[in-house]
């Protein structure tokens, strides 16, 4: 009595056709590129699985999407997961870009794997929350179904949130929140680091920006399934 829905995926030459919205390359070095963040490697300040460019050139098979150390391929199939994000990384010197998408609203649960990837290790998930939607930390579902609460404030597992507006490359986290069970200044809620006095748990989530959730060391690898629905779900 299930019904599904088969929805194909975002791919690099379906969001980016032809290069569209970015600085592309008639040589073989990146103007605008595509980092994908790995899904599979154990730790923590993961390195970029793989480094993707328009090229425009006529070398090689032509124009197409290529991959950083391969020539003579071309990859405009590679897949942008809906639970993950990617980066966009112009070159200096160079003006905004604009990216529009039209799509329909997602009208139910979204579940996103979260990892311990090896044992005794921490481990950087690199996630997204696929709403158009402001979400408050909250409201999020992550404590306790996937981020572990600490009763001191010293974070074990924590959401590590990035500002768009810094101009850089390789940034730091603008913030790191976790989430604090205790019963000092104020008790439970979400903090972020370096203020133990406010309580963040209104803190929002904007849509369209990616995320890491940093979770702490575990005695062996394990996976946790986190499930957000929609707030407009429920009314």
């Amino acid at each position: 009595g299930d019904t599904f829905r088969v929805i194909p995926h975002w791919t690099l030459n379906t969001l980016f056709p032809g290069g569209q919205s970015l600085y592309t390359s008639s040589i073989f070095v990146p103007q605008s590129s595509i980092l994908l963040p790995s899904d599979t490697t154990a730790g923590i300040n993961i390195a970029s699985s793989n480094v993707y460019y328009y090229y425009t050139g006529s070398s090689f098979g032509g124009p197409g999407w290529r991959k950083t150390g391969d020539l003579s391929d071309l990859f405009p199939d590679v897949v942008l997961p809906p639970d993950s994000f990617f980066t966009v990384r112009h070159p200096a010197s160079t003006s905004d870009t604009q990216l529009v998408l039209v799509g329909n609203v997602p009208m139910s649960a979204q579940s996103v794997v979260v990892n311990n990837l090896a044992a005794n290790t921490q481990q950087d998930n690199a996630v997204s929350l696929p709403v158009p939607v402001s979400v408050t930390l909250a409201d999020t579902g992550l404590y306790p179904n996937v981020i572990a609460g600490t009763s001191a404030f010293v974070p074990s597992d924590s959401l590590l949130v990035f500002d768009p507006t810094q101009v850089a490359q390789n940034k730091a986290a603008s913030a790191v929140y976790y989430y604090y069970t205790g019963s000092s200044f104020g008790g439970p809620g979400w903090r972020k680091t370096g203020d133990l006095t406010t309580i963040r748990d209104t803190d929002l989530l904007t849509p369209g920006l990616g995320f890491i959730i940093r979770r702490g060391a575990r005695s062996s690898p394990d996976s946790v399934v986190w499930t957000y629905s929609p707030f407009y779900l429920n009314p």
